[in-house]
């Protein structure tokens, strides 16, 4: 006489953990500018897009030094970065917490750090012209922002970082 076996599976949220890896297997973050077109200054012809201010800023120009704030932050926070997803990965295994949402709390951190960056950044310094256009522009006393503030002039810039949720 064959004995019988009966098999029963009891699924502690495999099978949902599994569904949901898959479903957004090539999801992502990205984090920086849009790249709509802005006037560069009120004094000029020529358009921008904040993501080539942002660049002219990052990398320097023949006219504009170099003062790395993405990269920067990107490094400096590369640790903190790590434990939010860790800890973010523990709470999708648990399920209290979606992709979407998880990769949205990714966008705003770093796009935060980016934002804390620009505004300690204070070297190479604003050339004096760069200062008395500041001056002449005012907008800078209004906003708070001293003429020798470096990185931020009318805040387009730094009120333009953004985060954008691909769910493939």
């Amino acid at each position: 006489m064959a004995a019988k076996i009966k098999i029963i599976v009891h699924d502690k949220g495999w099978n949902r953990i599994k569904d949901t890896l898959t479903q957004y297997q090539s999801a992502y973050t990205k984090v920086g500018f849009p790249t709509e077109k802005e006037p560069a200054s009120g004094d000029q012809k020529t358009m921008a897009d904040v993501s080539d201010i942002a660049t002219f800023n990052e990398y320097g120009t023949k006219h504009i030094p170099a003062r790395p704030f993405m990269s920067t932050s990107f490094k400096e926070n590369k640790e903190r970065t790590q434990q939010l997803i860790d800890v973010l990965y523990d709470r999708l295994l648990r399920g209290t917490i979606t992709i979407p949402q998880a990769l949205g709390l990714i966008g705003e951190f770093t796009a935060d750090r980016i934002k804390e960056k620009i505004r300690a950044i204070t070297t190479p310094p604003n050339k004096p012209s760069t200062i008395k256009r500041k001056m002449r522009k005012r907008t800078q006393f209004l906003s708070g922002t001293a003429p020798t503030k470096v990185l931020i002039d009318t805040g387009q810039m730094i009120n333009s970082v953004t985060h954008v949720e691909v769910l493939q």
